[in-house]
């Protein structure tokens, strides 16, 4: 059984030293690791899905009534990242480096979020939940999936209306339509996002990131993954290929 405060104290200090003394100090709470994330990696995204199922995560669906081993949405991942930044003490009390805390940064972070192309338009959907990428059963031939527009459910937007492809201020990104999509319309994880990734590349105030970048015009639907990028990447959120690079899901265990 873990001692607590009080316990702690009176191991330190003796009961006259403890006579009217203000032990505030002492009471003070830091965050501390409460669960592990770890980073489940393979040379592509199909390869990481299925390490990711064979290792296990907090994170499960039931879908056509089989239960699924999902990945981490892009909100999942952010939160996340969020979590564990703010993480600067472990369970066993030592202070957590800089670098440990910025360890989900220095990578792009894969999810089963899903952007769907209309073919030959600049339309397109955020799926916050694509139950096409968690059912993968076989390592695709093409770095998309080949599913029908009219399959999937998700917010339909246009790259034609709104700022694409180019950087934003904390503003935009609380005010932009795919970010808050991806997020289910949390703009105070998107705030805190911008923030922490600010904070970790060291940026002016009036600096600009986090870029949502998309495709037009393809021959076909296309269904593929959505990311959030590394901070080199200004934490970018883009479409992912499914073949060419390779696949970094986040999974959570709880620390005993």
């Amino acid at each position: 059984m873990t001692p607590n405060i009080y316990e702690k104290i009176l191991e330190k200090y003796s009961l006259d030293e403890l006579a009217g003394r203000d032990f505030r100090d002492s009471l003070v709470v830091h965050p501390v690791v409460k669960c592990r994330y770890d980073l489940v990696s393979a040379d592509s995204w199909f390869s990481a899905l299925q390490a990711l199922r064979q290792q296990g995560s907090s994170k499960t669906t039931v879908i056509n009534g089989q239960t699924y081993v999902r990945p981490f949405t892009l909100k999942e991942n952010l939160q996340a990242r969020i979590e564990d930044y703010n993480t600067s003490v472990n369970q066993d009390g030592t202070q957590r480096t800089e670098e440990e805390r910025m360890r989900f940064f220095t990578t792009w972070l894969d999810s089963c979020s899903g952007i769907h192309y209309l073919a030959r338009t600049k339309k397109f959907k955020i799926v916050p939940v694509s139950n096409e990428l968690i059912t993968l059963t076989q390592a695709p031939v093409n770095d998309y999936l080949s599913v029908p527009y009219a399959q999937t459910s998700g917010t339909k937007l246009d790259s034609a209306r709104g700022k694409y492809n180019q950087a934003l201020s904390r503003a935009e990104v609380l005010e932009h339509p795919a970010w808050r999509a991806a997020v289910e319309e949390d703009r105070v994880l998107l705030g805190e996002a911008f923030d922490v990734m600010r904070t970790v590349k060291n940026a002016p105030a009036g600096w600009k990131g986090m870029g949502v970048y998309v495709l037009s015009n393809q021959a076909q639907d296309e269904l593929r993954p959505l990311c959030a990028n590394d901070r080199g990447w200004l934490g970018n959120a883009n479409d992912w290929s499914l073949l060419i690079c390779g696949g970094r899901f986040l999974r959570r265990s709880q620390t005993s």
